[in-house]
């Protein structure tokens, strides 16, 4: 199992993240820093309080990155997504975004608060309640150590943005994560 810090607020809901989906976001900002990158999140909800992604995507050979931002390859990216979702039989879906936080802050920027409202608002992305996850973080030595911290949006609930509790497995785990595969976060 991939190292990571844990969230341990008083979130109901647990993200759970191949080991491998870890590695690749890592690896991924670790390649573009000092500039931020980022991608997509593919999984499925199993219900109201479990999210499993089983892909990431990353930005494309054509994003633009910058220190205070990113812009994905939108083209390259819709590309990977339909391979990915036609390689599942149709059942993994959009989740979100990830991106990095290459200063190492993990904490929703204000411009991270307003895509995740849009997000869920877009009819396009069929994504009610979306997933933002960070890759950032910083040792006292100012090296990076990319942890992670994750949060839903869903605007019928009162506390709309919540954290994610994120468990990182290993890859067969996130098959099993599965108990009744209902579509919680899609409409």
């Amino acid at each position: 199992m991939s190292s990571m810090r844990e969230l341990t607020s008083p979130a109901t809901t647990v993200l759970w993240l191949p080991a491998t989906a870890v590695d690749a976001m890592r690896h991924e900002a670790q390649q573009h820093e000092p500039s931020a990158t980022g991608g997509i999140l593919l999984g499925y909800w199993t219900d109201t309080t479990t999210v499993v992604v089983t892909d990431v995507v990353d930005g494309g050979p054509n994003a633009r990155r910058e220190p205070d931002g990113f812009a994905p390859d939108a083209e390259y990216q819709a590309v990977r997504v339909a391979e990915l979702y036609d390689s599942s039989n149709r059942f993994h879906t959009y989740l979100g975004d990830w991106h990095s936080h290459p200063r190492g802050l993990l904490a929703l920027s204000r411009t991270d608060r307003r895509t995740i409202r849009r997000i869920s608002r877009f009819a396009a992305a069929r994504c009610a309640v979306p997933v933002m996850l960070l890759v950032g973080g910083r040792a006292a030595d100012g090296t990076a150590v990319w942890d992670l911290a994750a949060w839903s949006f869903d605007r019928t609930r009162e506390r709309r943005l919540s954290p994610l509790l994120t468990h990182v497995c290993r890859q067969d785990d996130v098959s099993a994560v599965s108990a009744d595969r209902r579509p919680h976060g899609t409409s």
